[in-house]
Formats: C-alpha cells, structure tokens, sequence
C-alpha cells in the first residue's frame, strides 16, 4: 500500500531499512533508505537522523527494501571478493599487508576491503562487525528478490554458495571476515 492511500488522520506506515552494522548503529552512522509520504518522513526525520543519514528513496512502500536489496548484492559479493583476493595473495606467497595498502585506495578498492580486510588478515579477531550468518541471510535475499522479478545476475548465487560454505566451515556466527578461511582450506 502506498503511504498516500492511508486513511486521513490514520497511522502512516513508513519503510525505513538501515545499512551500516553494528558499528554503524553504535557510531549513529547508518544509512537510512526511508520510502513513504514525504511528509511523514520529513516529520521524523530528526529521529531518524539520531540514527544517520536519510536517503529518500521514494514514495512507495517497498522502495526503501528494494534499495537495501542492492546495496546488500554489492556489500555481501564484495565481501567475498575481498576475501578472495586476500587469500590468492597469500596463496601466491605475497606480502597481504603490502597488497592490501596497494589496493585498497585504488579501482580494486572498497568499503568492504578497507573495513573487513585487516580483520582477515588479522585472524580474524576483535569485535563482531556482522556476521557471517547475517551476510548470507542477505545474500540469499538477493537472490530470491532477482528470481521473484525476473533478473538474471550471477553474483548473489556465486556469493551465496561462498557463504553456505563459510557456513559449513562453522563460521556462521563469527564475524564476516572469516570468510576468507573457506579460500585458505580450499
């Protein structure tokens, strides 16, 4: 139902996902994909921004789900390719630490890499960012969101089956950097 076809002086429902983890959440650092009547998100926006950024992503219930969706097939398969290229550096016997100063701020660079990357080359240690169960949990909703509109991407299903065997491995509640253990015991 769109936010506009709410009976006058009823309650309006408001779609309003959230990126940015735990650290993001504690930090009051996420970012906020808010859909629904304009008005109603501008009347709380003071709330929301409590929490981060608002990113209006328009006036229909299920558009901010539906920007959630894409930024979770980039965040979840990016990774997976951060993990990837980690441990093929180390398979090639370089020094992971160079390689990553040496990537990290170029066109191979990402969020992803610069925040997960020292953790992976860390063993993995410190706090929980997210989980690995979180990330497959999204993954997999990717996936189903392309199937149910009729889109053929083959990243989600490439980074699902990583995450189903970083599952396997018994990573599924530690922290997504561990993903790069299913490429060191491959």
């Amino acid at each position: 139902m769109a936010a506009a076809e709410r009976p006058a002086g009823g309650p309006v429902l408001l779609d309003v996902p959230v990126t940015g983890g735990i650290p993001g959440a504690v930090a009051g650092a996420l970012t906020l994909f808010a859909a629904g009547n304009a008005d109603a998100i501008e009347r709380i926006r003071p709330v929301l921004e409590t929490m981060g950024k608002v990113v209006i992503s328009g006036p229909n219930i299920g558009d901010g789900q539906s920007y959630k969706i894409v930024n979770q097939l980039l965040a979840t398969s990016q990774l997976v390719v951060a993990a990837e290229a980690l441990a093929f550096a180390e398979r090639l016997g370089l020094d992971t630490g160079k390689v990553f100063d040496a990537v990290k701020g170029g066109a191979g660079g990402s969020w992803m890499l610069e925040n997960y990357g020292p953790r992976m080359l860390d063993a993995n240690t410190g706090d929980i960012a997210a989980r690995v169960d979180i990330f497959l949990k999204d993954a997999a909703l990717v996936g189903e969101t392309a199937e149910r509109v009729g889109f053929e991407g083959g990243m989600a299903t490439a980074t699902v089956a990583v995450l189903e065997r970083a599952a396997a491995l018994g990573l599924a509640a530690r922290d997504a950097s561990a993903v790069i253990d299913v490429y060191r015991k491959s």
